[in-house]
């Protein structure tokens, strides 16, 4: 059995590329033999343990789509996109067997491995734009959008499987694609050298900390409201965002404005995309960690947060609650209500109620390791592609 593991890029640090990267591992481990694949490629921006084995790629850098032509540009890219899809197919090892893709934007992949009789997993951690649900629930139709769902809804009739990272995904592809998903929870990174915080009511200021990669889901307006209305009750605060600014820049431009129209330059940094050690660093340095954006289908940020020994707030918006209970091991919010996630804040000041949600929290994450959670049950799950050849 060779296993070829694709993603579109590692060109950066998000959820689905530490998902990639502990599969990975997993299967180094266990002596399977596999390849790694993706478009983009590129060792300084993704996890350094990438350097480890042999990627096969593209290229380093992203192809930048055009819109200066309309509706010319649009088919252009899409033509570049195919080409692009056919190349990277073509690299895949003829001994491979089984094909794993993960998340979105390899349709053709996954097509042309279908059509030479391939075993195909499809990891889906956010349905694609075209359904218009979850994270793209506020887009606006659009005419290929149809066409789109046309299409992959015929593909998914002949995916093998389709595994998600939460329920709530797992219904979406049954609704939007008529298939039944299998629910496989991303696991946590433990490690040995952590402990839980100290309290912060006799430290003066509260340090809050929100991680993820860049895009107008993450709500980090609301952040920006709530560090503004703490500050107008005179409680001291500052707030460190930090995430990769490559798909986000014009997100990030709009929160930028917003902080400095109630000048609180001094209060929120954004931080970019860090490295292991600054990141370390910040984790250590943070009090509270925050996690309030409208739509993620899973949110593996907030179990290293927890890992770390940091209290949580979550948005009830975040596929993490799952796994969550409210005032038990986190504090979950509407992350619309500026005032209610304010006082959450404030409420964690209290000596004992910050203890118990960062104690609950260190201690339930240590069950949840990667191959508890993912690696085993998708190595199950590849097991039974080859028990029925």
């Amino acid at each position: 059995m060779v296993i070829a593991v694709i993603v579109n890029e590692l060109n950066i640090r998000g959820g689905t590329h530490k998902q990639v990267l502990r599969f990975v591992e997993y299967l180094e481990k266990n002596n399977i033999e596999y390849q790694l694949l993706t478009r983009y490629y590129n060792p300084e921006l993704t996890y350094a343990e990438f350097k480890k084995y042999n990627v096969f790629f593209l290229k380093k850098e992203a192809y930048i789509p055009s819109n200066k032509w309309g509706i010319l540009s649009n088919l252009y890219n899409r033509i570049h996109d195919f080409k692009e899809q056919v190349k990277l197919f073509r690299l895949i090892n003829k001994k491979v067997d089984i094909v794993n893709v993960h998340d979105n934007n390899l349709s053709i992949v996954l097509l042309m491995s279908k059509i030479l009789r391939k075993k195909v997993i499809w990891q889906i951690n956010d349905l694609p734009g075209c359904f218009m649900v979850g994270g793209a629930s506020r887009d606006k139709e659009r005419y290929i959008f149809k066409y789109a769902r046309i299409f992959y809804r015929f593909l998914a009739k002949y995916i093998d499987i389709i595994t998600v990272n939460v329920s709530k995904n797992s219904n979406l592809v049954k609704r939007c694609m008529n298939k039944d998903a299998k629910v496989f929870y991303c696991g946590t990174d433990l490690e040995k050298n952590t402990s839980v915080h100290k309290n912060i009511k006799n430290k003066g200021y509260i340090k809050l900390l929100s991680v993820g990669v860049w895009h107008p889901n993450r709500n980090y307006e609301s952040l920006v409201e709530v560090v503004n209305l703490l500050k107008s009750e005179a409680v001291d605060c500052q707030l460190d965002i930090v995430g990769s600014l490559e798909i986000g820049k014009e997100y990030c431009d709009r929160v930028i404005a917003l902080i400095k129209k109630y000048k609180l330059e001094n209060n929120i940094f954004i931080r970019g995309q860090l490295g292991e050690v600054e990141l370390e660093k910040t984790y250590k340095e943070a009090d509270i960690f925050l996690f309030i954006n409208i739509e993620q289908s899973w949110g593996l940020a907030v179990f290293e947060a927890m890992g770390k020994g940091l209290p949580v707030i979550v948005s009830n918006g975040v596929g993490a609650i799952e796994l969550l209970t409210n005032n038990k091991n986190a504090l979950i919010v509407d992350p619309f209500n500026i005032r209610d996630i304010a006082d959450k804040i404030k409420l964690l000041v209290n000596d004992k109620l910050y203890e118990k949600i960062a104690s609950n929290g260190f201690n339930d994450v240590q069950d949840y390791s990667w191959d508890n959670l993912y690696n085993k049950k998708m190595l199950s799950s590849i097991n039974s592609l080859r028990e029925v050849e």
